[in-house]
């Protein structure tokens, strides 16, 4: 069974609002169908602070500072709560988002060193210094885009067993609102194997997956959304026992109230920032 979503399935499972609030300007992103890759985005970091919140999404990225006199690149593994990242004020930045569960097989690395780190590429691909100065020094994102592939298309192997595939297909599914006893009559596997497994595969715990599922399922909501949707019904919606469930968890996730974040999205016009290519 094959790792494969749709265009909507990941546009709504692996969402960083704060990198898109971050830039004044265009927020460019490229979908990409059928691959381990979920897409591509650019954008020139504006924010003051030189910083800007992560939100756990499942995912990693490969981000690249695009600046042709100190050009980097690092490696981003799913964080577990919200997490300031650095972000240099006025700088570009080019990123490759991997689909929730696919670590990049570059090297050896396992799964769970990448959940809530940060490793510079050079380090996981010492082969990698050339791209990264290609990226940096290119203005054309679609150009950016390419030198990726043609260095990679080769090496995206997918590690994931057939089981954790099964297992995140139908977290998917669910929107994370399933139970670890559904899983195992639904794979007909223990939920001791379970667990064992899909951590070694996917660096996080089977709950926490789909705590991150059900979260980046909000916050597709509430970014998606004109005008505030009833937060008591959103709740119901996903699963969560009642609101101060909710609230918790996402303020946990987001790092402020769901009430907040809605508000800020509305002032920024979110939606409007963001171009697909």
């Amino acid at each position: 069974m094959s790792v494969i979503f749709s265009h909507k399935a990941l546009e709504t499972k692996n969402i960083q609002p704060y990198f898109v609030l971050s830039t004044h300007s265009t927020y460019r992103k490229k979908m990409v169908d059928n691959s381990v890759i979920s897409h591509f985005y650019s954008f020139v970091a504006d924010n003051s602070e030189g910083y800007t919140f992560a939100v756990p999404d499942a995912c990693t990225d490969i981000l690249f500072l695009c600046d042709p006199t100190t050009p980097a690149a690092r490696i981003c593994g799913s964080t577990i709560s919200a997490k300031l990242v650095e972000l240099q004020k006025n700088k570009r930045y080019f990123g490759v988002r991997f689909v929730p569960g696919f670590a990049p097989d570059f090297s050896s690395i396992l799964p769970k060193e990448l959940t809530d780190a940060e490793i510079a590429l050079a380090d996981i691909d010492p082969n990698a210094s050339p791209l990264i100065e290609k990226i940096a020094s290119s203005h054309c994102f679609a150009n950016q885009i390419n030198f990726f592939m043609q260095n990679y298309t080769d090496r995206l192997a997918n590690r994931q067993s057939d089981l954790c595939q099964q297992l995140s297909q139908l977290m998917y599914q669910y929107n994370g609102d399933i139970r670890i006893t559904e899983l195992e009559e639904l794979t007909g596997f223990s939920a001791r194997y379970i667990y064992k497994i899909f951590t070694e595969q996917f660096g996080i715990s089977p709950k926490l997956y789909c705590l991150i599922l059900r979260f980046q399922q909000a916050l597709f909501n509430l970014t998606a959304q004109e005008q505030l949707k009833n937060l008591t019904d959103l709740a119901i919606d996903l699963g969560y026992a009642d609101q101060s469930h909710f609230l918790r968890e996402f303020k946990k996730f987001a790092a402020i109230s769901p009430k907040k974040f809605t508000t800020e999205i509305q002032h920024s016009f979110y939606q409007k920032r963001i171009t697909y290519d």
